[in-house]
């Protein structure tokens, strides 16, 4: 038999309170511990609004505030906290991963970088810690999956009025591409990405209210907006990846599709409808074009996300009153698949065509393998960018983090100095890239394979925890908003494999907060599983 936990701390053996005792103290137990999953929310929209955590001094901020809430949390806390396995191998290597970090001061070649990077290293391993270790049942789970959602939505409003209201919001005049507040459009674009899954399935789950969902989908169709015009590949692969895991997942598939087609549609059409609106898709210097075409096309946009909302309400209502039986629902379904499929297959051969068909594809990709060429411009604006492809010198980044891992294998660089190794073996840059844009290559340079195997292990542990079955609670009401975090932490880990959103803050923390209360929650239910406890929705204030 499996045996899951791991005592952190001792107490009575029971740590679910009888349904019918003490309801006061039950309650105050399960708001007391969701308050961890309230104060990172906070932090993740503070972080986001102070160039996304990526400058130390704004950051100093928030963690001063951070790390006495978690101290105080600590000393409240129950007396009872226990880990799974997958999830104390996970904190124990990334104490030690940490820890290395901090070390590493010791032989870096610039020891002031590597000690900026072992105080953001220790805030993210504060917030694994607190986050995993406290008990997560139904209440914590929404809160992080829809308190992300609502937390996106300020951010998100803020990118998006760079483009409707720019004589405002006066962020995105220099590039065509939304990057505020958090300063790197890659980013933004992963943050939405992660938002977008659990507001797809607020938006199609049948037992909330009406209203929630159609507020559900009103932030689907403004997240889409926002990321379509971070002009970002790697966002939009991993928003395809992202929704991939999430229909495999999830037990709402088909409510899950039609809630993504009522969203989709509206801002699909506002963004051909508005394709001639070249000041939204192209950087320009002319101010006065500029804010009359976002002007009209910020009225489209409005038009779009109330159209989703209402559409969403209307669908909910009926819902309510029509069931489609098992096989209308499985005709239905293949029906969506058999669309979906081929979209994607005629937007594939489409892309194709733009370079000589699927073997010019296949060259083009094989080039930029083989390519040492690492100039190109970082700041490439247009929506064009969107169909083409290039590394943007990803691969030859990746090379020269590899080169400076065989000179220091074992230790690396130091945390924090890749920009060193870029310095030393850029063939043609006029420009120091600070990240090897890949978070695995950019540790094995830094830290060396001591480094990059306790990150393995601690990443690794941590979706482990988060992505394991649940057992008997497989359909338990909450298995579709678990899902939908699932496909935002997969997303995650494959966008900081061509990005370096774990050097940003506010999504490091934010994939942190999700896949810590994913590993709890699945911990939570696989125990009652197998004490033959079925825990629901009301019993939310239980754990």
């Amino acid at each position: 038999m499996e045996h899951d936990p791991v005592v952190t701390k001792s107490d009575p053996p029971h740590t679910i309170l009888p349904r019918t005792a003490f309801p006061i103290a039950r309650l105050a137990l399960g708001a007391l511990r969701c308050l961890p999953v309230a104060f990172v929310l906070a932090a993740v929209v503070a972080l986001s609004f102070r160039s996304g955590g990526y400058i130390f001094p704004r950051t100093a901020t928030v963690v001063f505030i951070l790390v006495p809430l978690a101290a105080v949390w600590v000393w409240l806390a129950p007396r009872r906290l226990t880990l799974g396995l997958p999830a104390f191998v996970a904190l124990a290597a990334f104490a030690a991963f940490t820890a290395w970090t901090g070390l590493s001061i010791a032989w870096s070649v610039g020891p002031d970088l590597s000690w900026l990077a072992f105080d953001v290293t220790a805030l993210y391993l504060l917030v694994a810690v607190v986050v995993t270790a406290t008990p997560a049942g139904p209440a914590q789970l929404r809160l992080a999956g829809y308190g992300f959602v609502a937390a996106m939505v300020p951010v998100a409003v803020y990118a998006f009025l760079g483009k409707v209201l720019p004589e405002v919001v006066t962020h995105a005049h220099l590039y065509a591409r939304l990057s505020a507040p958090l300063g790197y459009w890659n980013v933004l674009a992963i943050m939405l990405v992660m938002a977008i899954v659990p507001a797809l399935e607020g938006a199609s789950r049948r037992s909330l209210p009406f209203a929630f969902r159609g507020a559900c989908a009103g932030a689907l169709a403004l997240f889409a907006f926002t990321l379509f015009f971070a002009f970002s590949r790697g966002g939009t692969l991993a928003l395809a990846l992202a929704l991939v895991v999430y229909f495999v997942l999830t037990n709402e598939r088909l409510q899950g599709a039609l809630s993504l087609v009522l969203t989709a549609v509206p801002v699909a059409a506002v963004l051909y409808h508005g394709r001639h609106l070249d000041t939204l898709f192209n950087a320009t210097t002319n101010d006065a074009l500029r804010t009359a075409q976002g002007h009209l096309f910020g009225r489209w946009a409005l038009a779009a996300i109330c159209l989703a909302i209402v559409a969403q309400v209307i669908v909910a209502l009926v819902g309510r009153h029509v069931s489609l039986g098992g096989r209308s629902r499985q005709v239905v379904g293949a029906v969506a698949l058999a669309v979906a499929l081929a979209v994607v297959g005629l937007g594939g051969l489409a892309f194709a065509s733009r370079y000589g068909g699927v073997a010019g594809v296949v060259h083009k990709v094989a080039h930029q393998f083989t390519s040492s060429d690492s100039s190109a411009n970082p700041h490439t604006s247009g929506a064009g960018r969107l169909l083409a492809l290039g590394s943007n010198g990803r691969i030859p980044m990746a090379r020269e983090g590899v080169k400076g891992f065989r000179q220091h294998p074992l230790a690396g660089s130091g945390a924090g100095t890749f920009r060193f190794t870029n310095y030393l073996y850029r063939p043609n840059a006029s420009f120091v890239v600070k990240h090897a844009h890949n978070q695995w290559i950019n540790v094995l340079s830094e830290l060396g394979l001591v480094g990059l195997v306790l990150f393995a292990l601690a990443i690794g542990g941590l979706v482990f925890a988060a992505l394991r079955p649940v057992g008997g609670a497989a359909r338990a009401l909450d298995r579709g908003l678990l899902a939908a975090l699932q496909a935002a932490i997969v997303a995650f880990v494959f966008h900081m494999t061509i990005d370096w959103d774990w050097d940003m803050a506010a999504a490091a923390v934010a994939f942190l907060l999700l896949t810590g209360v994913c590993a709890a929650f699945v911990r939570h239910q696989r125990a009652a599983a197998r004490a033959g406890i079925a825990l629901g929705g009301s019993d939310a204030a239980q754990v």
